[in-house]
């Protein structure tokens, strides 16, 4: 029997000063080359390569968005999913640090993200903050106590 593991999350990075006549060129390049992917038929150098939690048969999936706009304040949404085969539960945190990583290492002006994080067993909520802070993180069972508990449930 196989073991999933769902993951979905989106990062919206905000571009400090936007100014028309920039040229976002480079940063838009290093944005794009901070991924590398696997799936499941990849190469051994692609499996050696990949930077991003992954299960037996690949890695999540990246999409980027650039907003073509060089005058608005959002620059990228950066998108994560997929489903990871055999990645078990006491992996999960794996996937916040990937992310954690990702946000400090790089410097990343992140104004609002969210992340859940779902097998048959866990279901994780992460939300991150215009400051770069986990907010929340906790399976759903927790989630309604707490809302419960403060009386928005």
């Amino acid at each position: 029997m196989s073991y999933w593991t769902h993951v979905n999350g989106s990062l919206r990075i905000d571009c400090p000063h936007p100014v028309k006549n920039l040229d976002f060129t480079r940063f838009d390049t290093h944005i794009k080359n901070l991924f590398k992917v696997v799936h499941a038929h990849g190469s051994k150098e692609e499996w050696e390569a990949c930077n991003i939690p992954y299960g037996s048969e690949g890695s999540l999936d990246v999409n980027i968005w650039i907003n073509p706009e060089l005058n608005y304040v959002a620059r990228y949404t950066i998108n994560f999913f997929g489903d990871l085969r055999d990645f078990e539960d006491y992996q999960h945190i794996e996937i916040v640090n990937w992310i954690n990583e990702l946000i400090i290492k790089n410097r990343l002006d992140v104004r609002a993200g969210i992340m859940t994080i779902d097998d048959r067993t866990y279901q994780y909520m992460a939300h991150y903050d215009d400051f770069c802070n986990l907010v929340f993180m906790s399976s759903g069972f927790e989630i309604i106590h707490k809302l419960s508990n403060l009386g928005a449930i």
